[in-house]
């Protein structure tokens, strides 16, 4: 006959083996989707356009948010069990951010139009940055060790994006985009509607490069950030890895193509920055002098070939009115509602 004991010790030992097994599977399981959600982002746009435009599947449109909120409930779920204290009552951080999706979700109850629509969209653009900070924020201890795979994860496909999307744009023509759902039209954006299959600059038939994102401004960015990665990626190796550092040199080289030929003052004000920058901290200060020297003295060369080659890059007096009377219309818009605002998605 087996004993009293025996039972509860085998039942205990059954409980703790199916805790470990889950716990496992939620790791395992959180890391594959972040890895998905880091691997899409860069072709997040030209998705959009095919399964929403071409195969007319309007609910892929939210493929992303519903993705990132799948990752940030099961990170919730285990955070909630094991180190709500930590996550919740501790980090300041995660609490200001909390308040401010709370906000912005009861803003919708004063905002005109419709509560549902203000919601999604809200979310979709004012709220996503900050759920991916919250989302970040809740990871695991596991997940967040893994974090060189991570960084290389989005390093490649970020490459990946930048490679097809200046093979796109030199070598087949971005018009033949049309073909799977982008509009036969350039730079005009309506709401609701598929993407141009190009930014024209003002004034010019050059068209600037988006590649697989939203926009020639979008592009610049993820371009930027494609060059930080890349430094992170050779580092991690310690810069000793060859393979490594030529893989990254050439993606790195493929983000400043893009962010050049897409013609965006504020990415290439940006990149100029932060390889300022870099220079300042990275090099001894024997060095820092010669390289911000070097940094002006090509930027100068860049900005002035430009300039003489193409000075409608740069002088865009449509772009830059329209900025101004956007900054006009803001700032009336504020002070209508100064303290709590016009609503989530206005």
């Amino acid at each position: 006959m087996i004993s009293k004991p025996t039972i509860i010790n085998a039942i205990s030992n059954c409980m703790r083996n199916l805790k470990l097994n889950l716990d496992s599977l939620y790791h395992k399981t959180e890391y594959i989707l972040v890895s998905i959600f880091l691997i899409f982002l860069p072709f997040n746009a030209i998705s959009q356009i095919f399964f929403r435009y071409k195969l007319e599947l309007a609910g892929f449109a939210y493929f992303k948010e519903l993705l990132l909120l799948t990752i940030l409930g099961i990170s919730f779920i285990f955070k909630f069990k094991t180190n709500f204290k930590k996550l919740f009552l501790e980090n300041r951080l995660a609490q200001i951010v909390i308040l401010y999706l709370a906000y912005i979700l009861v803003s919708a109850l004063w905002a005109d139009g419709n509560f549902t629509n203000r919601i999604i969209y809200g979310f979709k653009f004012d709220g996503f940055l900050f759920l991916c900070l919250l989302t970040g924020l809740s990871l695991s201890e596991q997940t967040v060790k893994k974090v060189n795979r991570l960084i290389r994860t989005s390093f490649i496909s970020n490459g990946v994006a930048l490679f097809f999307g200046l093979f796109i744009h030199f070598g087949i023509n971005p018009e033949k985009l049309t073909a799977i759902g982008y509009r036969n039209d350039w730079s005009t954006f309506y709401s609701d509607q598929s993407l141009a299959f190009c930014q024209k600059v003002e004034h010019s038939p050059i068209c600037r490069f988006q590649g697989t994102f939203s926009g020639p401004n979008q592009a610049g960015a993820n371009s930027l950030m494609t060059i930080c990665l890349g430094y992170f990626v050779s580092k991690i190796r310690n810069f000793k890895d060859t393979r490594t550092n030529i893989l990254a040199g050439i993606i790195v080289a493929l983000g400043l193509i893009a962010i050049y030929f897409s013609f965006s003052r504020s990415s290439l004000l940006a990149l100029v920055a932060l390889l300022g920058l870099a220079g300042f901290y990275l090099f001894k200060k024997a060095l820092r002098t010669k390289i911000l020297t070097m940094l002006i003295l090509v930027t100068t060369i860049v900005g002035s070939v430009t300039l003489i080659a193409v000075p409608e890059t740069i002088f865009r007096l449509g772009s830059n009115s329209e900025r101004v009377n956007l900054m006009k219309a803001g700032v009336e818009s504020f002070i209508t509602a100064p303290v709590i605002g016009q609503g989530i998605a206005s």
